[in-house]
């Protein structure tokens, strides 16, 4: 108590009758902080300093004012007394996004709606292997496969009948590609794509068809069958001797080709299918079903062994 009481002096004796008007007290409630002083002309600033539970105000020298002590220069300004704390608002404002939230197989199901944080300015759907997920997304992270929008539950709880529809299957028959999924918004073409007998199809962004993916516009435009307009021709590589083999072409070859590779004591016929603007100079390129035919146009010396082998002898 003694030293509360020298502290009280100490700052009632840097009071006069001129200058700043501040806060004077020493004590644990500050809300009993109300005694004011007038600070002397060489006390500009109020301070006050809260250690071990107390709370001591009152004037202070500004070339001394440092950590801890919290200074400040207008009248009144080291007020301790509690200000009522503001009622704080559970309801979303007005500029906060709201948007469909799930993780689900059923896009039906998805009614939960959120209010997503102010960071957060687009609505997202995600569908990966049939799992759809649905929430709040910053903009800046909208990338791939995710299909951000703008607005309040603009990533509808439902699919929209706007988004497309493709054949979606990993096959080598493709009359049992017979599953259907609704692309993303971003991806907005059907795709087949054939390798070595695999055929793959889906959704695609058309930014990224080309080459051998064969990409169309439409709703199950990617037929679960072959078409009957799609062009066959004879395909082999430098390793076959006879080429028999047929292939139906993908949608962007409209051309069948062979060509004769030469080595130093044999020739190889490679056959296949062909994009019109590909054909070059060595490149024999024909047009309709099968018009590279299967026979070699210059019979090599294995051939022509056969076929003298197979010619009846007349000799007797």
């Amino acid at each position: 108590m003694q030293l509360y009481g020298v502290l009280m002096i100490v700052v009632m004796t840097l009071s006069t009758a001129c200058g700043l008007t501040c806060y004077s007290c020493v004590t644990t409630e500050p809300e009993h902080c109300t005694n004011t002083s007038i600070c002397s002309g060489f006390l500009s600033r109020c301070f006050t300093l809260k250690k071990n539970g107390f709370i001591i105000t009152g004037c202070h020298d500004s070339g001394l004012c440092s950590s801890p002590l919290d200074c400040c220069r207008e009248d009144l300004c080291n007020s301790v007394i509690p200000t009522t704390t503001p009622t704080i608002t559970t309801t979303p404002t007005a500029s906060r996004l709201r948007c469909h939230t799930c993780v689900t197989t059923e896009p039906e199901s998805c009614t939960q709606i959120s209010t997503c944080p102010a960071s957060l300015n687009r609505c997202f759907s995600l569908e990966v292997n049939g799992l759809i997920t649905k929430g709040c997304q910053n903009s800046a992270l909208c990338v791939g496969p995710m299909d951000c929008c703008e607005g309040d539950l603009c990533n509808s709880a439902t699919p929209t009948a706007s988004r497309l529809r493709c054949h979606t299957c990993v096959t080598t028959e493709p009359e049992s590609c017979t599953q259907i999924s609704t692309c993303p918004a971003s991806l907005n073409r059907c795709f087949s794509l054939e390798v070595n007998g695999r055929i793959t199809k889906g959704c695609q962004n058309r930014a990224l068809c080309g080459g051998p993916m064969d990409c169309c516009e439409g709703d199950l435009c990617n037929s679960a069958t072959p078409t009957a307009s799609r062009l066959s021709c004879y395909t082999c590589d430098i390793n076959h001797d006879f080429c028999i083999q047929r292939s139906t072409c993908p949608a962007i070859a409209n051309r069948c080709f062979s060509i004769e590779v030469k080595g130093l004591f044999t020739k190889r016929i490679i056959k296949g299918c062909q994009n019109s603007a590909l054909c070059v100079t060595s490149m024999d390129c024909c047009e309709g079903d099968l018009c590279n035919s299967a026979i070699p146009t210059v019979p090599s010396a294995i051939l022509l062994l056969i076929l003298s082998a197979i010619v009846p002898s007349h000799c007797s």
